[in-house]
């Protein structure tokens, strides 16, 4: 089954190896022994299609969770960065702000309290940090995001 799904669309049998190239596809260069099984197809099927609900479960949980200022700063720092090939959503996070406020003083730029956005960061879950970079890419992917667009994405009253 697995070689057949190989054949006709090697992009979709993704591996448990690391994909290297990011863009607006995966190109998957992998071997045909290195493909999921149909059972590892079948479970993340499964697991991509209840993906969205999760996500908007964990945006509710977040309600108000960050300022409008807080976010701003989140955006400006992921925007030009692909998020691809990192292990932990939480840790891309925490440092990504932490080396902008050392390097940049972006939290003077934004007139935020830079250690008090460390530590909400630092109080997420993993999934929630997730959520907050899936967040971050819808508003890139919208292109330029009004504040009422943006304050419906991060559920910002």
């Amino acid at each position: 089954m697995i070689n057949k799904v190989y054949e006709s669309f090697p992009r979709l049998v993704y591996s448990n190896s690391n994909i290297i190239e990011c863009g607006g596809y995966f190109q998957n260069k992998i071997e045909k022994d290195e493909a999921l099984t149909q059972e590892e197809l079948t479970i993340a099927s499964y697991l991509l299609s209840y993906l969205p609900t999760q996500v908007n479960l964990t945006k509710n949980e977040l309600k108000n969770y960050f300022t409008k200022e807080e976010v701003l700063v989140l955006i400006s720092l992921f925007t030009s960065t692909y998020l691809c090939n990192f292990s932990s959503a939480k840790e891309k996070l925490i440092s990504n702000v932490r080396a902008a406020i050392y390097y940049e003083s972006i939290d003077g730029i934004f007139n935020i309290d830079g250690e008090k956005l460390i530590n909400k960061l630092e109080n997420l879950t993993e999934f929630q940090a997730f959520t907050v970079l899936s967040m971050i890419e819808e508003a890139f992917f919208q292109g330029k995001v009004s504040d009422e667009e943006m304050k419906k994405i991060f559920n910002i009253d």
